[in-house]
Protein backbone atom coordinates (compact mmCIF):
# COMPACT_ATOMS: atom_id res chain seq x y z
CA UNK A 1 0.00 0.00 0.00
CA UNK A 2 2.91 2.41 0.75
CA UNK A 3 3.60 3.41 -2.96
CA UNK A 4 0.16 2.85 -4.47
CA UNK A 5 -1.52 5.42 -2.43
CA UNK A 6 1.16 8.59 -4.01
CA UNK A 7 1.19 6.60 -7.09
CA UNK A 8 -2.96 6.52 -7.42
CA UNK A 9 -2.65 10.48 -6.62
CA UNK A 10 -3.56 10.97 -9.96
CA UNK A 11 -7.04 9.04 -10.08
CA UNK A 12 -10.32 9.58 -11.63
CA UNK A 13 -10.83 13.63 -11.63
CA UNK A 14 -14.46 14.65 -10.56
CA UNK A 15 -16.08 17.76 -12.54
CA UNK A 16 -16.65 19.26 -9.58
CA UNK A 17 -14.47 21.67 -7.32
CA UNK A 18 -11.63 24.04 -8.72
CA UNK A 19 -13.07 26.19 -7.06
CA UNK A 20 -15.59 26.68 -10.45
CA UNK A 21 -19.12 27.01 -8.86
CA UNK A 22 -22.22 26.56 -11.62
CA UNK A 23 -19.75 26.33 -14.52
CA UNK A 24 -19.03 23.74 -16.95
CA UNK A 25 -15.51 22.49 -15.82
CA UNK A 26 -14.17 21.40 -19.11
CA UNK A 27 -15.45 24.52 -20.54
CA UNK A 28 -13.44 26.59 -18.16
CA UNK A 29 -10.31 25.15 -19.07
CA UNK A 30 -7.59 25.52 -21.68
CA UNK A 31 -6.43 22.72 -23.83
CA UNK A 32 -3.31 21.90 -21.68
CA UNK A 33 -5.43 21.96 -18.60
CA UNK A 34 -7.97 19.71 -20.05
CA UNK A 35 -5.16 17.04 -21.66
CA UNK A 36 -3.91 17.14 -18.03
CA UNK A 37 -7.44 16.19 -16.57
CA UNK A 38 -7.58 13.54 -19.04
CA UNK A 39 -4.35 12.14 -17.92
CA UNK A 40 -5.03 12.22 -14.48
CA UNK A 41 -8.62 10.46 -14.95
CA UNK A 42 -6.21 8.00 -17.26
CA UNK A 43 -4.41 7.16 -14.32
CA UNK A 44 -7.07 6.59 -12.04
CA UNK A 45 -8.98 4.35 -14.44
CA UNK A 46 -5.62 2.44 -14.48
CA UNK A 47 -5.40 2.16 -11.00
CA UNK A 48 -8.70 0.35 -10.41
CA UNK A 49 -7.99 -1.57 -13.88
CA UNK A 50 -4.33 -3.16 -12.37
CA UNK A 51 -3.65 -1.31 -16.06
CA UNK A 52 0.14 -1.19 -15.51
CA UNK A 53 0.96 -0.84 -19.52
CA UNK A 54 -1.83 2.26 -19.31
CA UNK A 55 -0.18 4.04 -15.87
CA UNK A 56 3.78 2.91 -17.94
CA UNK A 57 2.40 5.38 -20.62
CA UNK A 58 1.97 8.23 -17.78
CA UNK A 59 4.77 8.11 -15.36
CA UNK A 60 8.02 9.39 -17.28
CA UNK A 61 10.96 7.01 -17.15
CA UNK A 62 12.74 9.03 -14.49
CA UNK A 63 9.47 9.55 -12.22
CA UNK A 64 10.18 9.72 -8.54
CA UNK A 65 7.34 9.57 -6.20
CA UNK A 66 7.35 10.64 -2.23
CA UNK A 67 5.03 8.23 -0.61
CA UNK A 68 3.10 8.73 2.68
CA UNK A 69 5.97 6.79 4.13
CA UNK A 70 8.17 9.79 3.03
CA UNK A 71 10.09 6.74 1.38
CA UNK A 72 11.22 7.86 -2.92
CA UNK A 73 9.64 5.17 -5.07
CA UNK A 74 10.81 4.97 -9.02
CA UNK A 75 8.67 4.10 -11.96
CA UNK A 76 9.32 0.04 -11.87
CA UNK A 77 8.26 0.40 -7.95
CA UNK A 78 5.03 2.47 -8.51
CA UNK A 79 4.07 -0.10 -11.20
CA UNK A 80 4.88 -3.01 -9.27
CA UNK A 81 2.36 -1.92 -6.24
CA UNK A 82 -0.17 -1.40 -8.54
CA UNK A 83 0.18 -5.01 -9.51
CA UNK A 84 0.05 -6.06 -5.56
CA UNK A 85 -2.31 -3.46 -4.31
CA UNK A 86 -5.91 -4.07 -5.44
CA UNK A 87 -7.76 -0.65 -5.34
CA UNK A 88 -11.46 -1.13 -5.92
CA UNK A 89 -12.44 2.58 -5.87
CA UNK A 90 -10.63 5.92 -6.20
CA UNK A 91 -12.36 9.34 -6.68
CA UNK A 92 -10.24 12.48 -6.66
CA UNK A 93 -11.77 16.32 -6.51
CA UNK A 94 -10.36 19.79 -5.79
CA UNK A 95 -8.30 19.46 -8.76
CA UNK A 96 -6.21 22.84 -9.55
CA UNK A 97 -4.13 22.87 -12.26
CA UNK A 98 -0.71 25.41 -13.13
CA UNK A 99 0.69 25.64 -16.59
CA UNK A 100 4.01 26.88 -16.37
CA UNK A 101 5.25 26.41 -20.27
CA UNK A 102 6.40 23.01 -21.22
CA UNK A 103 6.06 22.02 -17.41
CA UNK A 104 2.58 21.82 -15.13
CA UNK A 105 1.58 21.12 -11.50
CA UNK A 106 -1.62 19.29 -10.49
CA UNK A 107 -2.88 19.61 -6.96
CA UNK A 108 -5.64 17.28 -5.16
CA UNK A 109 -7.20 15.37 -3.31
CA UNK A 110 -8.45 11.60 -3.53
CA UNK A 111 -10.25 9.09 -1.76
CA UNK A 112 -8.64 6.12 -2.23
CA UNK A 113 -9.92 2.26 -1.20
CA UNK A 114 -8.13 -1.85 -1.51
CA UNK A 115 -8.18 -4.36 -0.15
CA UNK A 116 -5.55 -3.20 2.56
CA UNK A 117 -7.99 -0.03 3.68
CA UNK A 118 -9.41 3.27 3.09
CA UNK A 119 -7.24 6.51 2.64
CA UNK A 120 -8.33 10.30 1.94
CA UNK A 121 -5.41 12.22 0.68
CA UNK A 122 -3.69 15.31 -0.95
CA UNK A 123 -1.70 15.03 -3.55
CA UNK A 124 1.03 17.05 -5.91
CA UNK A 125 2.04 15.64 -9.72
CA UNK A 126 4.60 17.34 -11.52
CA UNK A 127 4.55 17.31 -15.59
CA UNK A 128 6.76 17.77 -18.11
CA UNK A 129 5.78 18.58 -21.55
CA UNK A 130 8.24 15.66 -23.80
CA UNK A 131 7.77 14.69 -27.84
CA UNK A 132 5.27 12.43 -27.12
CA UNK A 133 3.43 14.48 -24.43
CA UNK A 134 3.04 15.08 -21.10
CA UNK A 135 4.02 12.67 -18.63
CA UNK A 136 4.11 12.60 -15.01
CA UNK A 137 8.11 13.13 -13.50
CA UNK A 138 7.14 13.33 -10.03
CA UNK A 139 4.43 12.53 -7.51
CA UNK A 140 3.80 13.11 -3.62
CA UNK A 141 0.54 12.27 -1.72
CA UNK A 142 0.14 13.70 2.34
CA UNK A 143 -3.05 11.72 4.26
CA UNK A 144 -5.52 13.85 5.35
CA UNK A 145 -6.05 12.85 8.70
CA UNK A 146 -9.65 12.79 10.49
CA UNK A 147 -10.05 14.86 13.16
Amino acid sequence: MKGIVATLSGCLVAAVGVGLPHASFAATLGKTEQALTQIEQDWCAASVKGDATALGAILADDYLDVVLTGAIENKAQSIADLKTDKTTVCKTDALQIRVYGDAAVVIGRTHWEAAVGNLNYRFTDVYVRRQDGWVCVSSQATEIKKK
